[in-house]
């Protein structure tokens, strides 16, 4: 999928999300990581940008407010990009208001590792997982379809 780049329509196709809620979206700056609109082109989408929008339609479907939503996603798919081997990145939120931070960790946490688990000396309160490796191929697979290439 190297150099990959797909329209608005095909992207939110590919990662199951309303294109005029992802315009609005945008707009309103929740997304401030995807890329910028130039007047009379379409918004244009690589693989990395396919990955962010991915992760910012899962944690609507978590209910997760579109604003935080956005800036989760950027901040993952941002280590997703600095660490292209990660298999997993969790949004890890402490005791301490407003705390969250987002890690790499070779396998999924066991509940009780996320119980005795401290950061920065707070306890754990919520982890969300994200299998980044399983994403991109799912992604890869829904692309390969949308572009006549999948069965």
């Amino acid at each position: 999928m190297n150099n990959l780049i797909l329209n608005t329509n095909q992207a939110c196709r590919v990662v199951g999300i309303d294109p005029d809620r992802l315009n609005e979206n945008v707009s309103a700056g929740r997304m401030p990581c995807l890329p910028k609109t130039i007047r009379g082109r379409s918004r244009e989408f690589s693989e990395h940008d396919l990955l962010t929008l991915y992760l910012f339609r899962k944690l609507l479907d978590r209910k997760v407010h579109a604003k935080m939503a956005g800036q989760l996603a950027c901040w993952v798919s941002e280590k997703a990009r600095s660490y292209p081997d990660a298999r997993y990145i969790s949004i890890v939120e402490t005791a301490m208001p407003g705390n969250r931070n987002v890690w790499i960790f070779k396998d999924i946490f066991k509940s009780e590792e996320i119980l005795e688990a401290r950061f920065a000396g707070y306890p754990v309160e919520d982890v969300q997982h994200f299998d980044i490796k399983q994403i991109r191929e799912t992604i890869a697979r829904r692309v390969a379809e949308e572009l006549g290439g999948g069965e």
